[in-house]
């Protein structure tokens, strides 16, 4: 599980997410800390920007994350619903495992799964390598 830790960071989009198909498209964009490297930042920006933190325990191949926390602008309801179910998802989340160094797959606490990929220039960044 290491080695998918490892390949967690960089941008990814949802592409599929068969309970909300109105978050198909959604960047998270996701980042080691500079101090603490079991630490992950995920940010998502739509009107507001969300944003939570997750840490890895490998000992016991364990994610746990912060409370998520969001800025306050008013926007198109559409968009402020899209947001609601982002910020609930993250809070939901359970397991993030990386497949293939350019899939993504998040696992909620409800057994809903959710799969990402790097943009589409990324990936092929990624696939050269």
């Amino acid at each position: 599980m290491l080695s998918e830790v490892n390949n967690i960071e960089g941008d990814w989009n949802i592409i599929d997410y068969s309970q909300h198909p109105e978050c198909i498209g959604c960047q998270l964009e996701i980042t080691r800390d500079e101090i603490n490297p079991d630490i992950f930042h995920v940010q998502v920006r739509i009107i507001n920007t969300i944003k939570c933190d997750f840490r890895y325990i490998a000992d016991i191949d364990l994610w746990e994350h912060s409370t998520v926390v969001s800025t306050k602008m008013a926007g198109p309801l559409e968009k402020l619903n899209q947001e609601r179910v982002i910020s609930s998802f993250i809070d939901s989340i359970e397991n993030l495992e990386v497949q293939g160094g350019v899939q993504l797959i998040a696992r909620t606490v409800d057994g809903d799964l959710i799969l990402l990929e790097h943009p589409r220039e990324e990936n092929q960044i990624i696939s050269s390598q």
